[in-house]
């Protein structure tokens, strides 16, 4: 990891520097690096968590899927279920 992205934490709502521990610093460059985009459960609504929550298994599952393709192993087929 880069030196910048642990330069860039957030700030405390008086505005002062946050002081967080080497994981959660790691974590949150972790995060920026990949580009993912922390939401507040508390502010978001069911639905929503459970929209983000498919996406989330439908990208982890593309992803599997090409890793798959690399060791040149075939995967299983996935079958959508559809509730009655």
């Amino acid at each position: 990891m880069s030196k910048e992205l642990f330069d860039n934490s957030p700030v405390q709502a008086d505005g002062k520097p946050r002081h967080d521990s080497a994981r959660k610093a790691w974590r949150r460059a972790t995060a920026k690096s990949v580009g993912f985009i922390p939401t507040d459960p508390d502010t978001i609504s069911s639905h929503e968590k459970k929209r983000h929550y498919v996406e989330c298994l439908e990208q982890y599952i593309t992803y599997l899927h090409e890793q798959f393709e690399v060791l040149g192993a075939v995967s299983a087929m996935l079958t959508r279920v559809s509730m009655i």
